[in-house]
């Protein structure tokens, strides 16, 4: 592991301190730092070219960010917990510089998560294309109108539904809402996209 970018939320005083301390840090040992909000990133994608690592630092939001950077060059990320619920952190602060010691010895894995893809097309043009890591809604638009969605899995009808949107989640957002909802279990998930996992400290 040679360059690492660091992203941090920029309206959090936590993450701010915490990331500019974690460059000083992986500075002091060599290694290629380029830190940065979400915003930086999108406005100079080339820092991100050959990055061996991405470090999220905050809450599900900046690891959602951080995702989105991140998958399309095949980066994996560690999420450090510094927000709220942070479901998908890996490690705290205070564990922070110790697993970043054990991921450039060569320690830690990659934990895989599925991602969703949607397509938005309009009368037979596909216009957009999406990737997500936890879910994709269909909603209705502002007026207060209930839509109609027919499903279809592998091409073959599974309902219609008649209601406000519908919400396709990946293992990885149904766990997410699941938690929210109490329950205790979490969903395992496989694909293509990589979070750092380390071995518990």
């Amino acid at each position: 592991m040679r360059r690492v970018a660091v992203l941090y939320n920029p309206l959090s005083g936590l993450s701010v301190q915490h990331s500019a301390d974690l460059t000083a840090w992986l500075s002091e040992r060599g290694l290629h730092v380029w830190r940065g909000s979400s915003q930086e990133f999108r406005d100079h994608p080339d820092q991100l070219e050959e990055a061996d690592l991405m470090v999220a630092m905050g809450g599900d939001g900046t690891v959602l960010r951080a995702a989105r950077l991140a998958f399309p060059r095949n980066i994996p990320v560690l999420a450090v917990a510094l927000g709220h619920l942070s479901f998908m952190a890996e490690v705290g602060p205070e564990e922070l510089y110790e697993g970043m010691d054990r991921l450039r010895s060569g320690g830690g894995w990659h934990d895989e998560r599925a991602l969703i893809t949607a397509s938005l097309w309009r009368e037979g043009t596909r216009v957009a294309e999406f990737t997500a890591l936890n879910e994709v809604v269909m909603a209705r638009s502002e007026m207060s109108r209930v839509i109609v969605a027919h499903v279809m899995i592998d091409d073959s009808p599974l309902t219609e539904y008649h209601a406000d949107g519908v919400l396709v989640s990946t293992a990885t957002g149904s766990t997410a809402y699941a938690l929210a909802a109490g329950a205790r279990l979490s969903i395992p998930a496989r694909a293509r996209w990589c979070l750092c996992r380390l071995p518990h400290i």
